[in-house]
């Protein structure tokens, strides 16, 4: 297990869903904060270290995230799931 992030393609995401923070403690993990979140984490604190869609097509499900709510909500109920 890489503890340290290094050359990982993203976070851990056991127990998500019951986990009270998100952004390293930076707000609290609900539906309205994890959204934004996932639409523009760079927006809710600068410098992030969240993918940003780089290095996939454009067409790739997960690009432009914060144009489609709808994907954003499927995603938010997801990731709210893993308990």
């Amino acid at each position: 297990v890489n503890r340290t992030g290094l050359g990982s393609k993203g976070p851990n995401l056991t127990l998500f869903g019951i986990r009270t923070s998100l952004a390293a403690g930076w707000m609290r993990n609900d539906e309205e904060n994890l959204s934004q979140w996932l639409k523009n984490s760079n927006d809710v604190k600068f410098g992030n270290l969240m993918w940003n869609g780089e290095g996939v097509d454009d067409d790739h499900p997960l690009r432009n995230l914060e144009d489609d709510d709808t994907k954003v909500n499927q995603l938010v109920a997801y990731l709210l799931g893993l308990k």
